[in-house]
């Protein structure tokens, strides 16, 4: 079955798009999951593995495969999603194996399981929860043991909690409401609870998710969702008839679309919509042997306003019966969407308090100086930046003036660093640079002098107030220390803390590449 998948995924690539058209590895990544889900992870990765190298060699040149970015890039994204799925799959099958009915596994499943786990008395009271429940709360272990469900629900009436409680022993239900953590932050949560029965005992059985996050994007997809519907209401949706490429009607919305009067596009090559006649050609190369065939043809174009504003269109096109030649286009702006999709892509890679790349983004960053610093034969500087003095700004001025600090951190850094460097951070007031590019293991100071020399000014906190910060920071330099990424990080991790050890203010360097323990001056 496996084997059928792959050569499933291999044909419907080539229907699909042309062999020089990219997006080697789309029709592959379906195959992947179904080959993990059905056929199981010895097979699947035989398929992930089959699947990275014939869309290497039937839809990348070998030029490009050596030497083009993206095209490296498409091929180690869809290995490392492969990866990803495997380990996925294999997470499912481990976790189904201990849900067998014992008190060994039941514990178990109690203090790894990542939904909230807990049993509450007819009062309730908590009897007994798991680790990620006091964690969904902001509770370490021991302040969660005495709390009852009035001490966080948010959403039911005090006055209801306890017969609330009382009515899930009798009927088993899921169901959405709010929680308060400790901290006073509300989230959303969906609850699944049950009765049970223990020792002649009624108590109530519940699995907490938060879904704060998933609301949230519920919301943002409802609110995109109901700009789609009024555009519809309000006929946006261009509605065209073409023959041989040129227009023979079109509604009003495709003039208004495009910006031409009403009766400007009429007789005109679609040409004019296009950017150049190089996206013009390829398109119809693409579409009509389709049309013709008697299918729809769908395809996301950015397409020219008359004034050269680019937008971004949804078209769907098919060939009209009955007649010669002549198809219909239907064309939506999606350009609103294009950006919500760009903007949550970038809110998945960057920290959302500095707008630096998170660890997701660094991990492949990282990963990629490696490949470039072996390829070069040039130096790789992997630096782990502590602030010194942050936690007292937080303890003094509160929790805001320790981010206004953080944000005002992290810009210096990144106007100090070369264009070729990245300045990430990781949580808390801690940072990660990578310096690239460098020929000599004294080449870095040089950069560090400026991001030391811009941290050590003061820092305005608000109209009264400023702050002063040192760092402490541990290098590691590649191929010095031949690691990979995950202990590259580590390592310089240590080095930071025989930096702050050493008397804070100052940089080490990793055992590996001559450690030393070098003030930092201003």
């Amino acid at each position: 079955m496996a084997a059928l998948l792959f050569v499933g995924a291999l044909e419907l690539r080539f229907l699909l798009f042309p062999v020089t058209s990219g997006l080697a590895f789309i029709t592959f990544y379906p195959a992947v999951v179904v080959s993990f889900y059905l056929c199981g992870i010895p097979a699947g990765a035989l398929v992930a593995i089959a699947s990275a190298i014939t869309g290497a060699y039937f839809f990348i040149s070998p030029d490009r495969l050596l030497f083009g970015h993206e095209e490296t890039l498409a091929m180690s994204t869809f290995l490392f999603a492969a990866f990803l799925i495997g380990l996925v799959f294999k997470q499912v099958q481990i976790y189904a194996e201990k849900l067998i009915s014992s008190e060994h596994r039941y514990q178990t499943m109690l203090e790894t399981a990542s939904d909230g786990i807990h049993i509450l008395d007819e009062q309730g009271n908590l009897v007994e929860f798991s680790d990620a429940f006091a964690r969904i709360l902001g509770y370490t272990k021991a302040e969660a043991a005495p709390l009852n469900v009035a001490d966080w629900d948010a959403y039911i009436p005090k006055d209801q909690l306890i017969p609330f409680v009382q009515s899930q022993i009798e009927a088993s239900s899921t169901f959405e409401t709010k929680h308060r953590r400790k901290d006073g932050t509300v989230i959303d949560v969906e609850i699944n609870a049950t009765g049970i029965e223990l020792d002649g005992k009624r108590y109530v059985y519940a699995s907490t998710r938060d879904i704060t996050e998933r609301k949230e994007t519920e919301r943002k997809l409802q609110q995109v969702s109901f700009e789609q519907q009024a555009m519809l209401d309000n006929e946006l949706i261009a509605i065209v008839r073409v023959k041989d490429r040129h227009i023979l009607w079109k509604n009003k919305a495709m003039g208004l679309m495009f910006g031409y009067p009403p009766e400007e596009l009429l007789g005109k090559s679609i040409r004019i919509l296009y950017q150049n006649d190089a996206q013009f050609q390829s398109t119809g190369e693409a579409a009509y042997p389709i049309l013709n065939a008697g299918h729809v043809f769908r395809d996301q174009l950015e397409l020219l306003k008359k004034g050269g504003e680019k937008i971004w269109v949804d078209s769907r096109g098919v060939k009209l019966p009955g007649e010669d030649a002549v198809f219909l286009w239907t064309m939506a702006d999606i350009t609103a969407l294009k950006q919500h999709e760009a903007q949550v892509t970038r809110i998945a890679h960057h920290d959302i308090l500095t707008g630096l790349p998170n660890r997701l983004l660094l991990d492949d960053r990282l990963s990629q100086a490696i490949a470039q610093a072996t390829r070069a034969k040039r130096l790789l500087a992997v630096c782990y930046l502590d602030l010194d003095g942050f936690k007292p700004v937080n303890d003094t001025f509160g929790h805001e003036a320790g981010d206004t600090l953080l944000k005002e951190i992290a810009r210096r850094m990144q106007d100090s660093v070369r264009t070729n460097d990245t300045v990430a951070r990781l949580g808390g007031d801690e940072f990660v640079l990578l310096l690239t590019n460098l020929v000599s293991v004294e080449e870095y100071q040089a950069v560090l002098d400026r991001i030391v020399a811009a941290i050590n000014q003061p820092i305005s906190l608000d109209a009264s107030n400023n702050a002063h910060v040192t760092a402490s920071i541990g290098i590691t330099v590649f191929p010095f220390d031949n690691s990979d990424p995950d202990a590259l990080l580590r390592h310089a991790d240590q080095a930071m803390y025989l930096a702050k050890n050493a008397g804070r203010n100052r940089v080490s360097l990793f055992a590996t590449c001559s450690a030393e323990h070098t003030p930092l001056t201003q």
